[in-house]
């Protein structure tokens, strides 16, 4: 399997890409093309790479952008492996990173629900994400392909 190619084009991935990207962050911006000045979406005002903006309107460049990606996605990679050992969780790469994708979209409480505060086998998690697809009361396609690529790389169908 291979991933749907998210919300933006390989091309546009390749201008977007930087020194400091990661496979996760990668995958992240699949979904979160670059966008300068904050605008609503959903819940909060977002800019850069789908990061809450510090202030209604706020503009920032692609390099603020890229730390304020790396800074969330380094933060829950941590927080992932955390809760991992507290809840008995040994995840690979692969599903930390389809974690850490899921919880950026939906926010850190994302990973307690999907979970089900840690009672959840590794499949039923697998099966659980592929349900986050709605947001502002519709599903989504964008938020259809996120999840399916999620699940897929969660499971080992894909690989980073």
């Amino acid at each position: 399997m291979t991933f749907s190619g998210g919300n933006i084009s390989e091309r546009r991935l390749e201008e977007i890409k930087q020194p400091s990207d990661t496979p996760t962050s990668l995958l992240i911006k699949r979904f979160e093309d670059f966008k300068a000045k904050a605008s609503f979406d959903f819940k909060q005002d977002t800019n850069g790479f789908g990061t809450i903006a510090s202030f209604e309107g706020e503009e920032i460049d692609m390099e603020e952008g890229q730390i304020r990606l790396m800074e969330r996605v380094n933060s829950n990679d941590e927080y992932i492996r955390s809760f991992g050992e507290r809840y008995n969780y040994d995840w690979n790469d692969n599903e930390s990173a389809a974690l850490n994708s899921f919880i950026y979209n939906l926010g850190r409480g994302a990973l307690n629900q999907v979970t089900a505060e840690g009672t959840r086998s590794k499949e039923e998690i697998a099966n659980a994400i592929l349900l986050y697809v709605n947001a502002g009361g519709r599903e989504l396609p964008g938020l259809v392909r996120r999840r399916q690529d999620e699940n897929a790389l969660f499971i080992g169908e894909m690989t980073l």
